[in-house]
């Protein structure tokens, strides 16, 4: 006997995906972390991610170790608070914990450094914090060096100070306007020479406006005396030995001194000398 119907035969079947597009991704990705990877670890900024846990320094790269002078080993070991100084150090701890606390805190704060060698460093960093499992636990930080920044504003502190010292010392009414007519410096024999009650820092800052209007009444002409400030100022050229009338029967000569850098005026300097007794004497 034969069977009515033929046996079913087996039948097999083969499913094919594209996964080009799927592979190339991959590709660029790894690609993309490599160029990450490589762009941190030789970028001409320092670069470093810290671990607060713990609390050390995750990962440096090239410029970090030469910015300090540590290898990446030995920053690797530090804890990064130990390259600051003792008040940048609680600035800094005060900042991260405010950050850690969900608080906004701004860039551009500058920290000492004191790094091998015991060399001065200042940097102003970019921090990002950075978390896991929705908990900061760390920060990625990018430093910029401003130590030459620093320096130069240093030393041109200490040439104002000198310079102000020596203006302080000078005989006569001393007062230093800025080119954007703003007080810079008075001594205390403006302050006498004008019958001011305040101190001669309490006018630093004041505009050339608020100034005038303290001293008008001191002159025996003022409205004429204010005409011939502002005439000296926008011609902006020297002034010397300009006789000038004061209350009380008094006389001042005064002079008025633009100062330069170069081609580019910054300051105007205004000196009077009472010669009262020398016009009497005449």
């Amino acid at each position: 006997m034969f069977p009515l119907t033929a046996p079913k035969k087996a039948i097999s079947s083969l499913f094919f995906k594209d996964i080009t597009n799927h592979k190339k991704a991959e590709e660029e990705l790894k690609l993309s972390v490599e160029n990450y990877r490589h762009l941190l670890q030789y970028a001409p900024t320092a670069i470093y991610e810290i671990d607060y846990k713990t609390p050390r320094f995750k990962s440096v790269n090239e410029a970090m170790s030469v910015l300090t002078g540590y290898s990446r080993e030995e920053l690797l070991a530090m804890n990064p608070s130990s390259l600051l100084d003792p008040e940048s150090r609680a600035r800094f701890q005060d900042r991260i914990r405010r950050g850690l606390a969900g608080e906004k805190i701004g860039d551009n704060v500058e920290y000492k450094g004191i790094v091998k060698g015991s060399r001065e460093l200042w940097i102003v960093p970019n921090i990002k914090l950075t978390s896991k499992d929705g908990k900061y636990d760390g920060a990625l930080v990018v430093g910029h060096d401003v130590t030459e920044r620093k320096k130069a504003e240093e030393a041109l502190k200490i040439t104002l100070d000198r310079f102000y010292y020596s203006l302080s010392n000078l005989q006569g009414a001393i007062l230093l306007v800025s080119v954007e007519g703003k007080v810079e410096f008075a001594n205390e024999s403006f302050i006498e020479t004008f019958n001011l009650k305040e101190s001669p820092d309490q006018l630093i800052g004041l505009s050339a406006e608020e100034i005038i209007g303290k001293i008008k009444s001191a002159y025996k002409y003022p409205d004429r005396e204010v005409a011939r400030i502002n005439e000296i100022v926008a011609a902006g050229k020297l002034v010397t030995g300009e006789e000038v009338e004061m209350q009380g029967g008094s006389t001042c000569l005064r002079d008025f001194i633009p100062l330069y850098r170069g081609k580019e005026s910054f300051s105007r300097l205004w000196h009077r000398m009472d010669i009262t007794k020398l016009k009497k004497a005449e």
